[in-house]
């Protein structure tokens, strides 16, 4: 069981799953405007009141450990939304397959208001709820899935480094824009500073930008580097990574 002695923590960084509106809708768009984007503030109309993730009688509002959560609408794609469920299904057994401890924390961005993202959230919303009423025997006192539901600073991180060291896992979802500097400049990203060796790591091609849904970083081996703050030894693995090592244990 992954609350064993011999097992240890782990924490699982990922970006959200493939979002709305697809490629396929992007390049018709195109095609009917001389090969122009779709302008950001028109995606809304891509987006969609109903998904398979929430319960029918209430398609904007789902129950989460603790809680419950409404949205404005819906951003994931159909693809998006596949491989959320998949991900709800295989990353727990992943997870004790590799002998890491349950996952008690779960970080992601706060999706209520139309001026969020709900990406990382329903991305990860059949993770939790699956890890909630499956584990429950294996978390401390039968306690909950702590649900952080947080926004990115505008520079810094959303929680401290330090409050992901425990002797249980966590998982955090996000997106693009503050796991990964896509700008070079001088903020503060999720991934970079958790990584040891990043800047090695990256010239290597051991860490590379992440994909929706399909790039996920394992940080294990926590230390201190400066007061209060802590990073980690990290490998990145692609989902099929994922499914293939927990259909071939």
């Amino acid at each position: 069981m992954s609350n064993s002695p011999e097992y240890s923590p782990v924490l699982i960084v990922l970006r959200h799953g493939q979002d709305l509106p697809t490629d396929a809708e992007n390049d018709q768009y195109k095609k009917d405007h001389d090969g122009a984007d779709i302008p950001k503030d028109e995606e809304y109309k891509y987006f969609k009141d109903h998904s398979s993730l929430y319960p029918q009688d209430s398609q904007l509002t789902t129950p989460i450990p603790g809680g419950k959560v409404t949205v404005p609408w819906h951003r994931l794609s159909d693809e998006g939304i596949a491989r959320a469920k998949a991900i709800g299904q295989l990353l727990p057994q992943w997870i004790e397959k590799k002998k890491y401890k349950v996952v008690t924390r779960v970080i992601t961005k706060d999706p209520n208001g139309k001026s969020r993202t709900q990406n990382p959230f329903e991305t990860i919303l059949p993770f939790m709820n699956n890890i909630e009423k499956d584990q429950k025997g294996q978390r401390p006192n039968g306690k909950d899935v702590k649900v952080d539901l947080l926004d990115m600073p505008e520079n810094g991180l959303p929680f401290s480094s330090s409050s992901l060291i425990s002797e249980f896992s966590t998982v955090i979802c996000w997106d693009r824009q503050g796991l990964w500097n896509d700008d070079n400049d001088n903020k503060t990203y999720i991934l970079q500073h958790l990584s040891r060796d990043w800047d090695d790591k990256v010239a290597k091609g051991e860490l590379s930008r992440p994909h929706k849904g399909d790039s996920f970083y394992i940080f294990t081996d926590p230390k201190e580097y400066e007061s209060g703050h802590w990073n980690f030894s990290v490998e990145q693995l692609s989902w099929q990574q994922i499914a293939d090592f927990v259909a071939k244990n």
